[in-house]
């Protein structure tokens, strides 16, 4: 693909540092920024942990008002 394209695609935002628990505060950030999309990192920390997701991801994507993208 092409550089100049790619650029395109892409967009940056500024990190948020608000007190409260990181599940709630992605998600009200995420309607507030009238927001598309959320990606999130799976978390896994041993064998039995990597078929499930971890608490903050599992919240966001039960309780998120847009779709949700967990890579792992």
């Amino acid at each position: 693909m092409d550089s100049r394209k790619l650029g395109k695609c892409f967009f940056e935002q500024p990190g948020v540092n608000a007190p409260g628990k990181p599940n709630k505060i992605i998600c009200e950030e995420a309607v507030s920024l009238d927001a598309d999309l959320i990606v999130l990192g799976k978390s896994s920390k041993g064998k039995i942990s990597k078929f499930l997701l971890g608490s903050t991801a599992a919240y966001i994507v039960n309780h998120a008002s847009v779709p949700v993208l967990v890579v792992p």
